[in-house]
């Protein structure tokens, strides 16, 4: 306990990815439904068979030699031996051929004089036999660079989609390395959706003007998919919460800030940390918690506990939350809305919400932060 309150004094900050008819063939509808019925039963067991089909011994061992190598990527590494010589190349932004220029671009966006700290996080990798029988393998990602040459450094990130298109003939090699970004819609290149995110990235400096700085103590995620409306985030390290049940928002943070200042059993002062969460387990319409992020030394030691028995301490792991990121004031009627856009834009890319109760919100500027300069958002639980 005691190294506990002695550590308080030096935190770092916690660490912050696509027919008519004619006369002749009418067919009355008790028939038109068992024929359709038929179709979609024999399509659905060729579906199944073509799924699980094992796929060949080079096909896995392109698979673990992708995994490798997507792991060098930060380094600017290619093995050459992986590829086509005239591999194909396509993302949103580049349409080329050549293995030279495949590496060239790796390296490029690894170490160069517009971009540095290249950090790549493989979600997924799955094999799949396409029905024109070309074997692929498909992986989901999120990729992070900074851009040097801006005075504020914006750190540029992307979640997407790779599908490896392999030669059989060539002993599985990559012909086709095609990439999608889960943040715009037009995927051809160069696609003006990709040019307007880039520089909508480069130009804002937000973290700066809304009082959120980069080096802010929050609790540990990662992003595994970004669009224009949302982004899923995945807390998979538990982290600590001083807990209170309110009614209004400056009594509940009051309550908080008497155990942050010291009104705790060591008496020691612990620094906040972002966000504020708003917690409604019941919706809007029920009991409602506000909590308060310990920082990152709470998750190995134990926290000194409240001198209030209405505060509690609670060690959280929250998994996969959408969010939904907007400015201005957080009133409740703007966080339903805010929330029922979220659901819908989920719904839509076939995100299931696991909890369809509960809702959080997150705060990262003071309550009395003038309304331009908030940033709050909306949290669901997802899969």
């Amino acid at each position: 306990m005691i190294a506990w309150a002695v550590s308080l004094a030096a935190q770092p900050g916690a660490r912050t990815s696509m027919r008519g008819r004619g006369r002749s063939d009418r067919v009355s509808p008790t028939h038109a439904v068992l024929r359709h019925r038929t179709q979609r039963t024999a399509v659905a067991t060729a579906m199944q068979l073509w799924k699980e089909e094992t796929p060949p011994v080079g096909v896995e061992r392109m698979k673990n030699c992708i995994i490798k190598e997507l792991e060098n990527l930060p380094a600017g590494k290619v093995d050459e031996s992986l590829y086509d010589p005239r591999v194909k190349f396509q993302d949103p932004l580049n349409d080329f051929i050549g293995i030279a220029k495949y590496a060239n671009n790796i390296r490029f966006l690894a170490e160069s004089f517009v971009f540095s700290g290249l950090e790549f996080d493989l979600h997924s990798i799955h094999v799949r036999k396409r029905q024109d029988g070309v074997w692929v393998i498909d992986t989901a990602w999120t990729l992070a660079m900074t851009a040097r040459p801006v005075p504020w450094k914006p750190r540029l990130l992307f979640t997407g989609t790779t599908c490896y298109v392999l030669d059989e003939a060539n002993e599985y090699r990559i012909r086709e390395h095609i990439d999608t970004w889960d943040a715009i819609q037009n995927q051809r290149p160069v696609s003006a959706e990709a040019v307007q995110l880039v520089a909508g990235m480069i130009a804002d400096a937000s973290g700066r003007w809304k009082n959120d700085p980069d080096d802010a103590v929050r609790p540990f995620f990662k992003i595994t998919r970004q669009t224009k409306e949302y982004e899923i985030r995945n807390y998979s390290e538990p982290f600590t919460t001083a807990d209170v049940e309110y009614e209004k928002r400056p009594e509940g943070l009051s309550q908080l800030d008497l155990y942050f200042a010291g009104e705790n059993e060591l008496k020691v002062r612990i620094p906040r940390t972002v966000p504020l969460l708003l917690e409604f387990p019941e919706g809007f319409n029920g009991k409602k918690k506000m909590c308060g992020v310990l920082p990152p030394v709470a998750q190995v030691k134990n926290p000194p506990k409240p001198n209030f028995p209405w505060i509690t301490l609670r060690k959280r792991s929250l998994g996969k939350v959408a969010v939904i990121t907007f400015d201005g004031s957080l009133t409740p009627d703007i966080a339903q809305q805010k929330r029922s856009a979220l659901e819908v834009a989920l719904k839509r890319d076939g995100i299931h919400v696991s909890d369809k109760n509960c809702v959080i919100l997150a705060q990262y500027t003071p309550i009395f932060t003038l309304p331009w300069r908030r940033k709050n958002e909306v949290w669901l639980y997802v899969d």
